[in-house]
């Protein structure tokens, strides 16, 4: 059961999840082809707009979900230094419905769930620029109090003093984390 106190291989519980979903996520992007639109935001921006969507940006890192507060000031300072257009969810929509040609590297930003960080992390950085993000707010967990699903699910992993996660149910592979000399 996942509500056991913390112990020693919790960190090894965690980090065999993250590899998991990491590879999980690689396989998904593969085989969606997203990885080609990945290549494409390289540079060759054949007039489309590319939306770049964030969760949670801080120090600390789970499920490989946040992102380094540095690495999305590295972001932005690369877009602006050269001369990315950063609009509006709404000035791209617009832009789209009514068929407007897009400039050439068009970026929007978007924040999924509506971490504290964006206020504390992500404000100071855009209000510098003075660029537009669109934040999607989750607001099932301000209404029913509770945390979201990820959060809560990543809480247990780092509570939990089981040793083991069996997926083979699901058709995936059994995990056991405990270190080789504990055998």
């Amino acid at each position: 059961i996942l509500s056991a106190p913390m112990s020693l291989n919790s960190n090894k519980i965690v980090s065999g999840i993250k590899t998991m979903i990491r590879l999980s996520a690689c396989v998904a992007l593969h085989y969606s082809g997203t990885n080609r639109l990945f290549k494409s935001f390289g540079g060759k921006n054949n007039g489309s707009v590319k939306i770049l969507a964030y969760h949670d940006i801080g120090k600390e890192s789970y499920f490989h979900l946040q992102v380094p507060e540095f690495v999305f000031a590295s972001h932005i300072e690369y877009m602006v230094q050269n001369g990315y257009n950063i609009i509006s969810l709404e000035q791209a929509a617009r832009m789209l419905i009514n068929r407007d040609p897009v400039p050439k590297n068009t970026v929007v930003i978007t924040f999924d769930d509506g971490y504290k960080s964006i206020y504390t992390a992500v404000d100071p950085i855009i209000s510098r620029y003075n660029i537009p993000v669109t934040v999607f707010l989750s607001i099932e967990p301000i209404e029913s109090r509770y945390p979201l699903f990820i959060d809560a699910l990543a809480f247990a992993f780092e509570k939990t003093a089981e040793k083991k996660l069996d997926l083979r149910p699901f058709g995936l592979k059994h995990y056991s984390f405990e270190s080789d000399d504990a055998n």
